[in-house]
């Protein structure tokens, strides 16, 4: 009987610490979705941090960049990494030719919301196979030395 009651406690135990829910995912999908709908423009700081708002204000071509999601046409697996007030988003897929793709994105927590702060979009050999772990951005980037 005391070992039912271990396991019942353990299961319970195990249910119950799976962890809190991928904050990053979920706002990443509203961010896809507003792409999708072409409705980006009007909305976009309530998915990027105020430093990306900041630094796109009034640059026609760095805001174009925020469009970024529609590179991928087909995700196929996501994973995420989530500190106190910072995570990290890698989201594997597919883009117009077939071609495989990743975004590593970065967030950073302001007030209650999960924004995203940098983006590196990173267009893959179709021999490559995606990554399993969450990546940030600045993990991913190639150095170029002058």
């Amino acid at each position: 009987m005391k070992i039912w009651g271990l396991i019942l406690c353990l299961l319970a135990t195990g249910c119950a610490s799976v962890g809190e829910l991928d904050p990053l995912y979920p706002n990443y999908r509203l961010y896809a979705e507003a792409v999708d709908a072409n409705a980006l423009s009007a909305d976009y700081p309530l998915y990027f941090s105020r430093r990306v708002v900041d630094q796109v204000a009034g640059d026609q071509a760095a805001f174009a960049q925020l469009g970024f999601k529609a590179y991928m046409l087909r995700e196929h697996s996501h994973s995420a990494a989530v500190g106190e007030d910072s995570g990290c988003l890698t989201v594997n897929g597919y883009g117009i030719g077939g071609e495989p793709l990743t975004f590593y994105l970065a967030y950073v927590q302001e007030g209650a919301e999960w924004l995203i702060d940098d983006v590196n979009v990173v267009f893959l050999e179709p021999e490559q196979a995606f990554g399993a772990a969450a990546k940030c951005p600045e993990e991913t980037r190639v150095n170029v030395k002058n």
